[in-house]
């Protein structure tokens, strides 16, 4: 991780009902993984109160533009990109045995016209439908990731490939 001045900072100023999650890492979340641009490969989460906290601090405008949180074991995994004040893309993904499946988050009959994400350097096309606030990401995490099954209130089409 990079030790400058950049979003990954606010990730010292958790919440403090959750920084105790974060001195331990309790068995049934021993495979809880997540990756940004900042880093070369997964890295451990130590709750899931860690991977709620570095969701919050995703944003494009400020340098930290992405995050992919997963699980080892289920190989379950939740990509989000955005900001806070525009919104995110939500991809879902579950990756087992030789498949990769994928789907992307949006809202049930919203507007499928064609959207951009940006960020200080990078975009992402996407439906207006797809786009979702940080709700949809936390609901991601906790319904996809964790529980295995789909977000509530959300249309998402897997795909095989």
């Amino acid at each position: 991780m990079t030790t400058t001045t950049d979003p990954l900072t606010l990730l010292d100023t958790f919440d403090p009902a959750l920084s105790a999650l974060l001195d331990e890492q309790p068995e049934t979340e021993s495979s809880l993984w997540w990756l940004a641009d900042h880093t070369p490969h997964k890295q451990t989460a130590w709750s899931v109160g860690f991977l709620h906290d570095l969701i919050d601090v995703v944003s494009a405008d400020r340098g930290f533009p992405f995050a992919v949180v997963g699980d080892h074991q289920s190989g379950r995994w939740a990509q989000l990109f955005g900001t806070p004040t525009r919104g995110y893309l939500v991809e879902l993904g579950n990756m087992t045995d030789d498949t990769n499946d994928m789907g992307i988050l949006a809202v049930p009959g919203g507007n499928g016209a064609q959207a951009t994400i940006t960020g200080t350097d990078s975009f992402v096309s996407c439906k207006l439908r797809q786009i979702v606030p940080i709700a949809g990401a936390h609901e991601a995490l906790d319904f996809w990731v964790i529980r295995g099954t789909l977000p509530a209130g959300f249309d998402v089409e897997i795909t095989k490939y």
